[in-house]
């Protein structure tokens, strides 16, 4: 399981709309291009969109299910990249002193291969997730000021889960 945390300058209702919006998803998911095809009402368990993703340099279809929503609080969902996997996402909101803590944690759930080596592929998956929490992050400030998000508009950031 790979966790990135990162605490940004936003509340948890501003971060929580912006994660029960799939359409918004193609803003700051890292490697994420476009959305389409949004079907039910995300976030409820089991709705679904599709999107594309750039998977090491290939473009490939993409199907987003909700498994679990706790407004604002707690989302799960799995994605499955066509031929190349499933992983569960978990994303954690809790309000700070100053901001909100963001954890999103990925596991990946399939094929038996990826599962075998996922210890070698965490510290790519952290990377990409940080980054993607910064843009989540950049998007809800912006969001919530009216402006357009800059460089740099996230606090801080955490130790990965278990160096702590």
């Amino acid at each position: 399981m790979a966790s990135s945390t990162l605490v940004l300058d936003a509340s948890p209702r501003d971060i929580w709309s912006l994660l029960a919006d799939a359409s918004s998803y193609s803003r700051w998911v890292a490697g994420m291009r476009e959305v389409y095809e949004i079907e039910g009402l995300w976030p409820r368990p089991g709705s679904h969109f599709r999107c594309t993703v750039n998977w090491h340099g290939f473009m490939v279809s993409s199907t987003t299910t909700s498994l679990t929503a706790v407004a604002p609080r707690h989302m799960a969902f799995s994605t499955q990249r066509r031929r190349f996997g499933v992983a569960r996402i978990d994303i954690h909101v809790n309000p700070r002193d100053q901001g909100t803590e963001v954890q999103l944690r990925e596991t990946v759930m399939s094929p038996a291969p990826f599962k075998a080596v996922q210890s070698t592929l965490e510290p790519s998956i952290r990377k990409r997730n940080l980054e993607a929490l910064r843009r989540l992050g950049r998007l809800s400030e912006a969001t919530v000021k009216g402006g357009s998000p800059g460089p740099g508009s996230s606090r801080r950031t955490s130790l990965p889960e278990g160096r702590r």
